[in-house]
């Protein structure tokens, strides 16, 4: 039975059990991309998003926001490190949403 829970600076939870066993846990979830930075230039959008390494993710395009159809732009990219980036070559009147999804 967990006794405490924290969460570290690493997105990981850590916490004790009960009973005095000693037993220390860690509960690894991976946290949803969340995007860092963008930036254009001419007609290529790059575009940077937070990320647990290890695991694999997809960069996807609306251009009316309707949260049903979202076309994959790419191929799936698997994370080395904290940030993963990919690119976008825009049109002269561009109007795009993205998001960045955690693959299963």
């Amino acid at each position: 039975m967990p006794n405490s829970l924290m969460q570290g600076s690493d997105g990981n939870f850590y916490g004790t059990t009960l009973g005095g066993n000693g037993t220390v846990f860690r509960l690894g979830l991976p946290l949803p991309p969340i995007f860092q930075t963008v930036t254009r230039s001419g007609g290529l959008l790059t575009l940077a998003w937070s990320a647990v390494a290890g695991q694999t993710y997809r960069l996807q395009y609306n251009s009316d926001f309707n949260p049903v159809y979202w076309t994959n732009l790419g191929p799936a990219v698997l994370a080395t490190n904290g940030v993963v980036n990919s690119s976008d070559f825009i049109g002269p009147n561009p109007q795009r949403f993205y998001r960045a999804v955690l693959l299963p």
